[in-house]
């Protein structure tokens, strides 16, 4: 669930967390109940597949073939990841969930 004005919502108190506050990549503590939470990576990973799909399609629209399309892709794949994962964020935003201590998010 989010707000999409001030940020997401923490899965174990409910408090707001704002935008600013969200961490993407690590487990971040709650600024209101201090429990850590986190963003799925499946979101990250998804963002990324989606990106590539959309960014494979512009390019063979755009007329791009064979080992064109391929060096347009790459070229395009991370501006394009930027400008996606901006809107997708605010537009489709991740549910927060509550960091396991023991998951394997901790492991070396």
């Amino acid at each position: 669930m989010a707000n999409e004005r001030t940020g997401l919502f923490c899965p174990s108190c409910s408090g707001v967390v704002a935008w600013k506050a969200i961490n993407f990549t690590e487990s971040f503590p709650c600024p209101v109940c201090g429990e850590q939470i986190h963003v799925p990576k499946s979101y990250g990973r998804t963002i990324a597949v989606v990106d590539l799909v959309l960014t494979l399609t512009v390019c063979y629209l755009a007329g791009a073939r064979d080992e064109t399309l391929v060096i347009a892709t790459a070229v395009a794949y991370f501006p394009m990841l930027f400008v996606w994962a901006f809107l997708t964020r605010r537009l489709l935003p991740p549910a927060l969930e509550i960091e396991d201590p023991l998951s394997a998010r901790h492991l070396p």
